[in-house]
């Protein structure tokens, strides 16, 4: 593919930055794991403050931002200024929110002492590790109160963000939420979800998932807490598969059909990592071809090495979880936004670092087109029509 003019390959840059930059490769921690003991150091332990109600699913509205390059949903901290633009992120298990002393906060919202009494501060407890885009995250130990949807979690123990480095300094998030799964946590906090279901706040230690899209006009997207909503899917397609686990939300993916027909470059199956911090489907290398093959006259740019397919390609893709096939809308596997004089788009299917191996990481693209459930008892997935 020839390259194009030098403004756009830094467009196209900056874009391919938001799609890889969510956490699709193992965090690496720069600083130890904090044991429970160190946890509960930090002040009164969350546990014990939170308020009992009768127990009750709650349901938190999500939003995208841009082309659905990343889910958000809004969350108050103490009396902090807020609300903070949070990104919802199943592909990390840490919360974390900028601190006012960061140099590279610039314009997002930031927790302190200063505008929450209430909130504690421990230096002396530091945490720290790299996305799996390269960006770089430090930070210390807080606790304050935590309100999200219809509920408050008192005394919530989270990270404070005092250096970042890396392209998630240029999101126009406040933070993160991570969902994964705890193995996977580097501070050794449970997620706000554990809290609410140990103090009986919430019926099940579950979380489901509608992610909104922008072709549709972005609404409706919802993370329902302690339990699905029956009105989003079809309880009659419903499947049940093991997470294979490892910090994150693994299943195997049996197969692809391309129109129907299985593709038979996609062979021995592959584990997918359900992201809804990443925007399309980031795969090993080869794949990434094979894949992108199917469109008519794809490119790739000699460059970037980002694929690009016709934005009026409506190619007919499924993946095989479960014994289902799950199709995914073709207006998903293109990014329009970054539509080039000759007709081009970005594919949302994209090569990932050799460390992919056999994993592939089945983001937006893929998860905007079922209904998931996340079960953290069981180490289970749930996969569903959508309504």
């Amino acid at each position: 593919m020839q390259p194009f003019s030098s403004s756009f390959t830094i467009l196209l840059s900056t874009i391919f930055l938001a799609l890889s930059s969510p956490e699709f490769v193992d965090a690496v921690p720069t600083a130890p794991r904090l044991d429970q003991r160190q946890v509960d150091q930090v002040g009164q332990t969350h546990n014990s403050s939170l308020v009992r109600r009768a127990p009750g699913i709650v349901r938190i509205p999500l939003s995208s931002l841009g082309e659905d390059l990343a889910f958000t949903s809004q969350v108050n901290v103490g009396t902090n200024h807020g609300p903070f633009v949070m990104q919802m992120d199943t592909g990390s298990s840490d919360f974390w929110v900028y601190a006012d002393v960061c140099p590279q906060r610039g314009t997002h919202k930031f927790a302190s002492r200063a505008t929450s009494a209430s909130m504690n501060v421990s230096p002396q407890h530091k945490w720290g590790f790299r996305y799996g885009d390269g960006t770089q995250v430090n930070g210390i130990i807080a606790q304050d109160t935590l309100a999200i949807g219809s509920v408050q979690v008192p005394s919530y123990i989270f990270g404070l963000l005092g250096i970042i480095q890396g392209p998630i300094a240029t999101k126009p998030i406040d933070g993160i939420v991570g969902l994964g799964t705890a193995a996977g946590s580097r501070t050794g906090v449970p997620n706000f979800i554990h809290m609410l279901r140990q103090n009986g706040v919430i019926p099940a230690n579950t979380m489901s998932w509608k992610l909104p899209r922008r072709a549709d006009g972005g609404h409706g997207g919802e993370l329902s807490i302690g339990g699905p909503n029956p009105n989003l899917f079809d309880p009659a397609t419903e499947v049940t598969v093991n997470s294979i686990n490892g910090g994150f939300w693994r299943v195997p993916i049996a197969g692809v059909k391309i129109s129907g027909v299985p593709f038979a470059a996609i062979a021995g199956g592959r584990i997918g990592t359900l992201d809804t911090g990443s925007t399309g489907l980031v795969v090993p290398l080869g794949d990434a071809a094979n894949l992108n093959s199917q469109f008519p006259n794809p490119l790739r740019d000699s460059q970037t090495g980002l694929f690009w397919v016709p934005c009026n390609a409506k190619l007919q893709m499924s993946l095989t979880i479960g014994g289902r096939d799950w199709p995914i809308d073709p207006r998903d596997l293109r990014l329009v936004d970054t539509q080039t004089p000759q007709g081009y788009c970005m594919s949302t299917i994209q090569a990932g670092p050799p460390s992919l191996q056999g994993t592939w990481i089945a983001g937006g693209a893929f998860l905007k087109n079922v209904y998931s459930t996340m079960d953290f008892d069981t180490n289970q997935v749930k996969l569903a029509v959508l309504r």
